[in-house]
């Protein structure tokens, strides 16, 4: 009985000592910061292998004036294979199993801003997609940012992977998604992250795609904290007259 009586009281002992613990991490802990990604997106189809694409993007964060925008243009380059996909049709990122991008991004905060900053960006990326089963693709991407921050050199290393399939009901046809995404800061370990997100992607009309996802950044450091992400992304698709016909 007196055992008993220890293990009580040890189990009182701890689970005290476990609240107090628990309560002062919650006090040290930094809330996440609650973010809005709006961003316009508009693709060219020059014909079956090349696409321009052109984007504008923003971040709002909630209670609070900062904000951020940039702009960006890119050329596509698509091999000539295809998988055959509900989108596929309407959203030529999808329905090609190999895709080259090279880019340039330009990044910016108003002269008011918090925290200003100018950034300059060339990047290169390659996507490969693999069918699986149970209608399911499954893509690698591999994305180097060659970046120019405030005048300092910073290149970083962004891998993504992605698992999404197409649905199409009587009234909808849409692409739900899933992904993770690491940035890795060459000699900056300090600003690494790691994302997750997922998301989907509506056919609004033949031309245009409506997105909506939610995004979650994990904290690395004080420097990188959490994240609570809204991205809203409106897509119009453009091509040629000569590949109309």
């Amino acid at each position: 009985k007196q055992t008993i009586m220890y293990l009580r009281y040890l189990l009182i002992i701890i689970s005290f000592l476990l609240l107090i613990q628990t309560k002062l991490f919650a006090q040290e802990e930094i809330p996440p910061s609650e973010e809005v990604w709006p961003e316009l997106n508009a693709f060219y189809s020059i014909n079956s292998k090349y696409r321009l694409f052109a984007m504008v993007s923003g971040t709002k964060i909630e209670k609070s004036y900062y904000s951020d925008g940039a702009f960006g243009i890119h050329l596509d380059y698509f091999k000539s294979y295809q998988a055959k996909r509900a989108l596929g049709k309407y959203d030529s990122l999808k329905n090609r199993l190999l895709r080259v991008r090279v880019g340039y991004l330009y990044g910016t905060t108003p002269p008011s801003s918090e925290d200003p900053f100018k950034e300059h960006t060339i990047l290169t990326e390659t996507n490969s997609s693999f069918p699986l089963p149970y209608q399911l693709l499954i893509t690698a991407k591999n994305r180097f940012d060659w970046r120019i921050l405030d005048g300092d050199f910073l290149p970083r290393y962004r891998p993504r992977l992605t698992l999404e399939r197409d649905f199409k009901t009587l009234y909808l046809t849409f692409n739900a998604y899933v992904y993770g995404e690491y940035f890795w800061n060459f000699g900056r370990n300090n600003v690494n992250r790691w994302r997750l997100c997922g998301g989907a992607e509506i056919r609004v009309t033949r031309n245009i795609n409506f997105e909506w996802y939610y995004l979650y950044q994990f904290k690395n450091s004080p420097d990188v904290g959490k994240v609570n992400a809204i991205g809203l992304v409106l897509k119009a698709y453009f091509q040629s007259a000569h590949k109309k016909k």
